[in-house]
């Protein structure tokens, strides 16, 4: 009986040791592979795809980074001179793939899903960019931008755009930062959304904010007509305007610089504060609405140097 006793414990032992070794996690490979492609200049990704653009290069390459059965469901097609990218549903399984794409130029970017895009020296023509994308999109270069379309919540920053004339469309909680010299005629954020654009280069300027909407324009432009609403906000401070009108509802605040003409209407409890003295002004308030002079105090006082006040002048 003791024999039987110790047999049966040795049998129970070796049982319990198979259920272990077959309880432990199977060994995850890394993969890594270069293909040689046909000649692409636009791209469509979906997934979760981290995309690094480099452009300048004569012949197509893709090279992945991930895990071997992530980068076994990622379909790749070429096709009418576009480059399709697409995860099958349920993959990847741990971490995003990585795809380094080497294409001539860039005319083409549309991106659905989650992953971090980034391109730097890119070379585009008559680019179109279509963002969803809940992580970072950065890409800086000669971005010769003609739409941009930017939707969820992304966040997306583009530095060296050349635009002549650029559509722009924000929907969401969208975050986007356009660096340049652009024209950007038709701005519109109906309820939400951060848009800051350091370059404007405009003949004409049409803003249509509402909601929670944050709009921030630095540049030039010859004339501005705004309808911001609802609790937005339009920082027009650093943008140069030489005529100006601009009509706040609700509890919206504008803030405008304006050289030669200043049109200016503040309904219900909405602010509109300028910082520059323009040559002819006409301010409107009705309800609790209130047009601002915020230069500082001190400047009013201030006269520019001539002849006839030297004397007060070098005494000051």
């Amino acid at each position: 009986m003791p024999k039987l006793g110790l047999l049966a414990m040795m049998l129970w032992l070796m049982f319990v040791y198979q259920l272990g070794w077959c309880a432990q996690p199977l060994i995850k490979t890394t993969s890594r592979q270069t293909q040689t492609l046909p000649v692409f200049h636009s791209i469509h990704a979906q997934g979760r795809i981290n995309l690094t653009l480099h452009t300048g290069f004569k012949r197509p390459r893709l090279t992945l980074k991930g895990q071997a059965m992530d980068v076994a469901n990622l379909m790749i097609k070429v096709q009418n001179d576009t480059l399709f990218l697409k995860v099958n549903a349920g993959y990847p399984k741990i971490a995003a793939i990585q795809a380094d794409l080497y294409l001539p130029f860039l005319t083409d970017l549309s991106y659905l899903g989650v992953g971090v895009i980034k391109g730097r020296a890119l070379r585009t023509k008559r680019l179109s960019l279509l963002i969803d994308n809940s992580m970072t999109t950065t890409l800086s270069g000669a971005l010769n931008l003609r739409d941009l379309t930017v939707r969820g919540n992304s966040h997306v920053r583009l530095n060296g755009i050349q635009s002549p004339h650029l559509n722009l469309t924000i929907a969401g909680l969208s975050t986007v930062q356009l660096q340049g010299d652009m024209n950007l005629p038709d701005i519109v954020m109906p309820a939400s959304g951060n848009l800051r654009v350091q370059g404007l280069r405009s003949r004409y300027v049409r803003v249509q904010m509402g909601g929670h909407a944050h709009l921030e324009l630095a540049g030039k432009a010859e004339k501005l007509d705004a309808d911001v609403s609802g609790h937005a906000l339009f920082n027009g401070r650093y943008l140069r305007v030489f005529n100006s009108y601009v009509k706040t509802h609700d509890h919206a605040l504008a803030t405008l610089n304006t050289a030669d003409k200043q049109h200016t209407l503040a309904l219900d409890a909405s602010d509109i504060y300028f910082f520059d003295l323009p040559r002819l002004r006409a301010d409107l308030m009705a309800d609790n609405g209130a047009v601002l002079d915020m230069r500082d105090w001190y400047s009013v006082y201030l006269e520019p140097y001539t002849p006839l006040n030297r004397d007060y002048m070098s005494r000051s």
